[in-house]
């Protein structure tokens, strides 16, 4: 294939999948809005349930294709693609189920081919300690939510989480506990440590993974699943409380950060802390707000650790000093400070809206939590400005030439940072 009319290729398949996007958002509001849809705005079987959650997080599986999978033929591996075409198509299934076990399956082969991936495919010389943190994890917790959902089904006589009931506290404290596993994979406070490793030891396809939709199985898990027990059982005020506080750690903890991958992954975690807030302060009627929120924070990590991969794979490092270096000057220059922008939730970005909305609610719920989501948005937006700072001042810029697989990477990074500034377009 040549690079000539590879690059038109590229270029008119990034606009039909533009237009997919947009097509996607009018039939959803069309079947919404008919009567075909059901009173919430849903679709639901016994094995199938489509809601605003599964609209927005399957829309972002289709950004995700093209940031794994490895359009250049030059770098085609066929059990490389076949894990990741794997791991997506279970992920999108599990956006789109309340059936416990399928869920649990759909689940657990979303995340076993990215398991394989950072064992074998992983260039990095500590990927086994990063597969040892993983697996342990990934073993430890999968357990408990199959006793849970054996558990209620064999209690309800089916395995739809809507079906469920809590009629005693051996009930309440086994959802409790799948609950625990779920905010372990996804992961929040005190269970987040694997993360940061697994991510600095893995390959970029597979951070962007973790990062764009493993965190929100977790999430979808909770939603689904242990529904009765939201928002004081699992995200009660003391918890979301602690669970804030933790995240101007970690944003603290990535301005001490020259590693740009670990840096982007504390910044991953500060900000897919304020789900739990979510959860806990906005109505049910205003709940998409939650998930629109975490369709902009993979999108936006999955942007940064693509663009890093690129910038990484240039210089020859991590280091947020060489970076420096080689994206001083020309276009990628210019996605650095679109990317640190995407970072710091400027507007209209998805998370900005988000944002707004949680501090909006906690404005009349808990002075505590607007004093520290008001600290959390100016923390986390103050942490890529740090970056971006350091990136214009005393900025000499080399000319690099990049191959024909980084300018098919380059046509990848502007369509997702255009959409990056659009997707509230189309939510």
């Amino acid at each position: 294939m040549g690079f000539r009319w590879y690059s038109w290729f590229y270029s008119l398949l990034s606009v039909g999948v533009s237009f997919f996007v947009v097509a996607y958002f009018m039939l959803f509001c069309l079947l919404g809005h008919s009567g075909i849809a059901c009173s919430d705005g849903g679709f639901y079987s016994e094995w199938f349930c489509y809601d605003d959650f599964s609209f927005y997080m399957t829309l972002s599986s289709v950004f995700f294709v093209f940031l794994v999978l490895p359009w250049n033929s030059g770098s085609c591996d066929p059990v490389r693609d076949l894990m990741l075409v794997l791991s997506l198509v279970f992920s999108m299934f599990c956006y789109c189920t309340d059936h416990g076990l399928w869920f649990w399956v759909c689940y657990e082969m979303s995340i076993l081919p990215l398991l394989y991936l950072v064992i074998w495919h992983s260039p990095y010389s500590e990927r086994y300690a990063a597969f040892l943190y993983f697996s342990s994890y990934l073993v430890f917790t999968s357990l408990p939510v199959l006793v849970g959902v054996l558990w209620f089904s064999s209690k309800s006589g089916f395995y739809n989480a809507w079906g469920w009931c809590l009629e005693s506290d051996c009930d309440f404290a086994v959802m409790l506990i799948m609950a625990i596993a779920f905010i372990t994979k996804i992961p929040l406070p005190p269970f987040h440590s694997w993360l940061p490793v697994v991510h600095a030891e893995a390959s970029t396809e597979v951070s962007i993974c973790l990062s764009g939709y493993v965190m929100k199985l977790g999430i979808v898990g909770i939603y689904r699943l242990c529904n009765l027990i939201l928002p004081d059982g699992v995200f009660c005020f003391e918890y979301v409380g602690f669970v804030l506080l933790m995240s101007l750690v970690f944003f603290f903890c990535a301005m001490c950060e020259l590693d740009s991958k670990r840096w982007l992954a504390f910044l991953s975690l500060g900000h897919i802390a304020v789900v739990p807030l979510g959860l806990y302060v906005v109505d049910f009627e205003s709940s998409s707000l939650v998930f629109i929120y975490c369709l902009g924070h993979g999108v936006a990590a999955a942007f940064g650790f693509k663009l890093l991969g690129v910038l990484s794979s240039v210089s020859g490092s991590r280091n947020w000093l060489l970076l420096k270096g080689v994206s001083g000057g020309g276009i990628m220059r210019y996605l650095v400070i679109w990317f640190l922008l995407v970072a710091s939730g400027l507007p209209p970005t998805l998370q900005f809206f988000g944002d707004v909305g949680f501090i909006m609610s906690c404005g009349g719920f808990s002075f505590v939590l607007f004093s520290l989501m008001a600290f959390f948005i100016f923390v986390g937006g103050l942490t890529p400005m740090l970056i971006l700072g350091n990136m214009l001042t005393r900025c000499h810029g080399a000319v690099i030439y990049l191959s024909s697989s980084s300018m098919v990477d380059l046509h990848c990074l502007i369509m997702i940072a255009v959409w990056n500034f659009a997707l509230f377009l189309v939510c």
